[in-house]
């Protein structure tokens, strides 16, 4: 029971009689035993006083130690000490020493002040009555949060109590990969060897050109054709964007900042844009026909020795291939440069747009803008085709004019001197791959070790990462709990909804996606907060989060809150709730980029989870201009390691 985390060893606090010096804890009485009948102050021992001279109301030491229980020495004096028998012990400033109020719920304060307190607020007994009363309201909130809490985590397939894994198997398990793959790997290497020696003398021509490493040329051209693809994808998006903010936005309510950059974009598609031609459409297509072109076209070609068309429509076409290839380095250039450009326009319009008007073009333009900025954000484009690549390039080139004409092409007849000629050549290519016909298949074998070399890679990838978590996981359980809660909110995110009504707007959260704000008339104007930019755990915070909170849920308690804080001394103070705030996980969801406020920033939120059955909005108010502090209730925000 979370009961057992308040604790209340202080409560059997001595009751003030005539032998206890008042303001003095229990512990420190024996400091201001007198010697016959003189005392000195704590700080100062050559400042001798009579006995009689203690909390006299006149201060007489530097450190005010020698008025601990009247307040004569203000803030030099010690921290006063409210024994507050049959509650919780606690310190206060010595300036609330005999002001009339009573602030320690025995009073004794205002014991040595002489006068009637004009203030006495509960008493200890029923101050204890009502902090027991919270304490079991929200013990029970907890336990029915945490419940709630594990059957979502259930629900979602993503309980804790899963099958362990015994790590012992796990390290034999990774043993055994590592051996297998040690294994075919020397088989591998060996077949390759075999392979080369043997195409050396069979096929001279595919010899070289598989020693060029055309693996790597295809893996460049697939890389940076895909990363073409995505430049222009993002272009065209962008140019869709703004072609529809053109069409839709509402010329007659006169917003400067639309006007002039829907201008602008109009001057740039007459000038510019008109003269640029691009189609993701035909990218893809281009990088498919290369792939082909490198993995399949010219390996047959060496491989086979023939070609069905003439010899020089070899040259040709590969240096068609190489232009067309480099040529993309201009282009993605000058789409980069144009995508810089619109994206200025759009900028401009986000973040400076009349919020008043509420024109439903212009804002479905910038909602999508928003979503454009996410899924470009890693549009940067390094150098394409590095100075290796083309050097490979150019071998390959080297290698096809230098063996053009010794590839037989089917229909070439100025290439071949004679009926004969091209039977004798014909004759030679039979005599050459008959025996090769009747070897073993070292190409095949080779694709075979391959893909069990990277099966086995991958399957002990896959048990190392799963070692290095299961490590990780008992060196800090926090982070793997943390991680399963990251994933339950996820899972939840695309359920209903949570709505509150509060000071006459209705307030909407969906966890992992955004928090509106909608007026409660008819006509409502909705205004979006923020989209969901993180969440984590802010445990510093825990306790003085949910003290406000507990002051917030409790506004009748206007006696018990006061009384559960400790003045440590004069600028720090602690919360007197024992272990109770633990019952909340520290879970904090911040959202931003919302819609902008009128000369204003753009609108932010940062809500705070406390542990509770039900999902529900407590509290929303701004802290600064635009910026929102969310209370909410939920079983996401219980922490389960109580």
């Amino acid at each position: 029971m979370i009961r057992t985390l308040v604790l209340w060893s202080a409560l059997s606090g001595i009751a003030l009689s005539s032998s206890l010096i008042v303001g003095v804890e229990p512990s420190r009485q024996h400091l201001y035993e007198a010697s016959s009948n003189h005392w000195t102050c704590l700080d100062d021992s050559s400042v001798v006083l009579r006995a009689d001279q203690i909390n006299d109301g006149a201060c007489d030491c530097p450190d005010g130690s020698d008025e601990p229980g009247t307040g004569a020495c203000g803030i030099a004096g010690p921290q006063f000490y409210c024994a507050n028998e049959g509650f919780i012990p606690k310190y206060i400033s010595q300036s609330k020493v005999g002001d009339g109020v009573c602030d320690c719920c025995d009073c004794s304060d205002e014991l040595l002040s002489g006068l009637e307190p004009f203030y006495r607020g509960a008493t200890c007994s029923e101050l204890k009555e009502s902090w027991d009363k919270i304490v079991e309201t929200e013990t029970k909130r907890y336990e029915e949060g945490a419940q709630a809490v594990r059957k979502l985590y259930h629900n979602y397939n993503l309980d804790s109590e899963q099958k362990p894994v015994d790590k012992e198997l796990l390290a034999e398990r990774i043993e055994e990969l590592s051996k297998k793959l040690v294994s075919n790997e020397l088989v591998l290497s060996q077949t390759k060897a075999r392979y080369a020696e043997q195409l050396m003398a069979d096929n001279p021509m595919l010899y070289e050109y598989e020693q060029i490493d055309v693996n790597s040329i295809t893996l460049e051209i697939d890389s940076s054709f895909k990363k073409i693809v995505q430049v222009t994808k993002a272009y065209e998006s962008l140019l869709k964007i703004l072609n529809s903010l053109q069409d839709n936005y509402s010329r007659s309510l006169n917003d400067r900042v639309v006007n002039e950059n829907v201008k602008k974009f109009n001057f740039l598609k007459l000038h510019s844009l008109s003269k640029l031609r691009c189609d993701s459409k035909v990218e893809e297509e281009k990088r498919l026909q290369l792939l082909e072109y490198f993995q399949q076209e010219l390996p047959t070609i060496f491989a086979e020795g023939r070609i069905d068309k003439p010899s020089s429509y070899m040259i040709g076409k590969f240096s068609f291939v190489e232009k067309m290839i480099l040529s993309k380095s201009q282009y993605v250039d000058n789409l980069i440069s144009k995508i810089n450009q619109l994206s200025g326009l759009m900028s401009d319009v986000s973040e400076n747009y009349n919020v008043n008007y509420q024109d439903s073009g212009v804002k479905d333009a910038v909602e999508a803008y928003k979503g454009w900025l996410v899924q470009s954000q890693n549009l940067a484009v390094h150098k394409m085709f590095p100075q290796e690549f083309t050097q490979k390039l150019a071998q390959v080139e080297s290698l096809i004019q230098a063996n053009s004409h010794i590839i037989l092409a089917s229909d070439n007849q100025d290439e071949m001197n004679s009926s004969i000629q091209n039977f004798l050549q014909h004759l030679n290519f039979l005599k050459n791959e008959i025996p090769k016909f009747l070897r073993p298949n070292l190409r095949s074998q080779i694709k075979a070790h391959e893909s069990t070399v990277h099966h086995l890679q991958d399957d002990l990838k896959l048990k190392r990462d799963e070692y290095e978590a299961l490590i990780r996981a008992e060196v800090n359980q926090e982070d793997q709990d943390f991680e399963r809660l990251k994933k339950l909110i996820t899972a939840i995110s695309n359920s209903q909804p949570i709505t509150s009504m509060i000071d006459n707007y209705l307030y909407q959260i969906t966890l992992h996606d955004s928090v509106y704000q909608k007026e409660e008339s008819s006509n409502a104007n909705q205004v979006k907060i923020g989209s969901f930019k993180d969440l984590y755990l802010q445990k510093d915070e825990v306790e003085s989060k949910y003290f406000e909170y507990l002051k917030s849920k409790y506004p009748n308690e206007d006696d018990l809150f006061p009384a559960l804080t400790n003045e440590i001394d004069n600028t720090h103070i602690e919360y007197l709730i024992g272990s109770l705030h633990n019952i909340n996980n520290g879970l904090i969801l911040q959202y931003g980029g919302g819609d902008k406020c009128w000369n204003g920033p753009m609108r932010a939120a940062r809500v705070t989870v406390h542990c509770g059955k039900n999902f529900q909005i407590l509290n929303v108010y701004e802290t600064t201009k635009c910026n929102y502090s969310v209370d909410l209730e939920g079983p996401i925000g219980c922490n389960l390691s109580l």
